[in-house]
C-alpha cells in the first residue's frame, strides 16, 4: 500500500505531470514522470516533496466501479516496492488502460519497473581516480 506522504492529491500536480513530464507507456499503464525542479509551478509556491509521490488514473474505460476499485488497489500495491526507485522529488502519474482490468500485481509491479527505469536516467558512474604513480610504469 502507498503510504500518505505518497499519494498525489493536488488537481495541479496532475496536471503539470501529465502536461510538462516525460512518459512511458506500456501494454496495461501509461507513467508520466515529473523529476523534481522541472516543473513550474507557476499559480503556487510550494516546497519540493521530500519523498516521490504517486498519482493514479483509473477511467471509466477500464471497467465498472468495483473493476476500477480493484485496478486501483492493485496499481498502489504494485507501485510501492518501486518507489524506492524514483527520485526523491519525482512526481509520478500512472493511467490505467482499459487492459488492465484483468492484470495481476506482479504483471503492474514489472510494467511500472520497465516504465520508470525508462524514465529515470541512471545514475552516473563514479568518475575513476588516476594513480599518479600508475602513470610512470608504462
Amino acid at each position: 500500500m502507498l503510504p500518505p506522504q505518497n499519494r498525489m492529491r493536488s488537481r495541479l500536480d496532475f496536471t503539470e505531470t501529465v502536461r510538462t513530464g516525460r512518459r512511458a507507456g506500456r501494454s496495461h499503464v501509461v507513467v508520466h514522470l515529473l523529476a523534481g525542479g522541472c516543473g513550474t509551478a507557476k499559480r503556487r509556491a510550494v516546497a519540493e516533496p521530500v519523498s516521490p509521490i504517486v498519482g493514479l488514473i483509473v477511467g471509466k474505460q477500464v471497467g465498472g466501479s468495483v473493476v476500477r476499485k480493484r485496478v486501483s488497489r492493485r496499481l498502489r500495491a504494485a507501485m510501492a516496492p518501486v518507489l524506492q526507485e524514483c527520485p526523491p522529488s519525482a512526481r509520478l502519474v500512472v493511467r490505467a488502460l482499459p487492459s488492465s482490468a484483468t492484470a495481476e500485481v506482479s504483471e503492474f509491479e514489472r510494467q511500472l519497473r520497465s516504465a520508470v527505469f525508462k524514465l529515470v536516467p541512471p545514475a552516473p558512474a563514479p568518475l575513476e581516480k588516476s594513480d599518479p604513480l600508475e602513470k610512470g610504469k608504462r
